[in-house]
């Protein structure tokens, strides 16, 4: 009788064609390409063939079938945890993960049958087969969720503690303003102070409810008009220069580029990927702003000399809490205004008008962010998606 385990091993290569043939007839999220889609799989049927092998208890039968297979501290991650915190950091979603063990069972389980077809003396084989594929998914979503949970603990942590510093200002400043014989340009300045603080709140809380609506699957809406490029990124620049004075900004436009695009939402994201340039670059060197026409759409580099980011981190930089602090620290960027959600959104942004954005780094240029955007995010024949 041939076992399940020597056909896995034996017919590894006709099992992964088959698998990413069924798995790119789920619908998805996302797009997903051979690559990303097949670098786990290998590793994850030596897994489940190895596990075949293992001789088990009815008990350790009954246990791993409901992923309760005990695990010390002292024990390494399991492929599959490993493969659930991969797939995490990848940007796949939990049903994605899902789709992956669903195409392996029924693609190892439709070429089995071929191969045993009317032999009733495999079906414990068979059986064994779901066992070790249902521990391997358990263990994957398991440390997928237990992940998802410690980063909402991180978010939350994060806007308490950003919260605090503006709301503090606000207070202080209000108290001042309740003193009857303050000078006038103290009650100016803490005026001011009150609506810049109740400004960085303000962006904070709206930052964290586009994060919630792009988590759902949703798009963030845009209401596109006749705008300049140019102007969008010397007005970002503007801004940055108030908030970061001692810093140098440099703007180098060939032309007005006009183009088609919701005004509002540009200049988030250019001010989230200026903000973020000036934030991790060196102090006394410049933050450069260059935008000009390639291809028919519209490109603006944004470039700041700063620590390297690590090639291995580069593919999690757009991820939300990006996830992290600074390079200099072996991590990775934060993102606009703390909450770690800034790069995460202006990529947003890009996207809502077929856009993208991508990432340079090295230790001689510096770090630079380039977004391509169409004249038109209506005209389908110029998405970057």
């Amino acid at each position: 009788m041939t076992r399940m385990s020597e056909f896995l091993l034996e017919n590894i290569d006709a099992i992964l064609a088959e698998w990413e043939e069924f798995a790119r007839t789920i619908p998805t999220k996302s797009e997903r390409s051979s690559v990303q889609l097949l670098d786990h799989a290998r590793d994850m049927i030596v897994v489940i063939a190895h596990d075949m092998e293992t001789e088990q208890s009815s008990t350790e039968q009954r246990d791993k079938s409901r992923g309760l297979r005990e695990r010390t501290a002292l024990m390494e991650d399991s492929p599959a945890q490993s493969h659930g915190g991969a797939r995490l950091e990848q940007g796949f979603t939990i049903n994605e993960i899902l789709a992956e063990y669903r195409a392996i069972r029924a693609s190892v389980v439709r070429l089995w049958m071929l191969k045993t077809a009317g032999n009733g003396s495999n079906l414990l084989e068979l059986i064994r087969f779901n066992e070790a594929v249902d521990e391997s998914m358990t263990e994957s979503v398991a440390r997928y969720t237990s992940r998802i949970e410690h980063e909402r603990t991180l978010l939350i942590g994060a806007l308490g503690h950003d919260l605090r510093n503006p709301l503090g200002a606000a207070m202080q400043s209000a108290q001042i303003l309740m003193v009857g014989n303050v000078p006038e340009s103290t009650r100016a300045r803490a005026v001011t102070r009150i609506l810049s603080s109740n400004k960085r709140m303000a962006e904070m809380i709206s930052d964290l409810l586009e994060f919630a609506s792009t988590q759902l699957g949703e798009r963030l809406p845009v209401s596109c008009a006749p705008m300049s490029m140019r102007d969008a990124c010397q007005l970002a620049i503007d801004e940055m220069a108030v908030l970061h004075p001692q810093r140098t900004f440099v703007l180098d436009a060939q032309a007005v580029l006009l183009g088609n695009w919701d005004g509002a939402r540009i200049g988030q994201m250019l001010s989230n990927l200026i903000g973020n340039a000036a934030e991790h670059s060196f102090p006394n060197t410049p933050i450069r702003v260059t935008c000009y026409e390639s291809d028919g759409a519209v490109r603006v580099d944004v470039q700041n000399q700063g620590p390297p980011i690590p090639e291995s981190q580069r593919h999690r930089i757009f991820e939300p809490l990006a996830r992290g602090s600074n390079v200099t620290g072996g991590s990775l960027h934060r993102g606009g205004r703390h909450l770690g959600l800034g790069l995460y959104i202006a990529c947003e942004i890009a996207k809502a008008h077929g856009g993208t954005i991508k990432l340079a780094s090295s230790g001689k240029t510096g770090t630079t962010f380039t977004l391509y955007l169409p004249r038109d995010p209506h005209d389908p024949t110029h998405r970057y998606d």
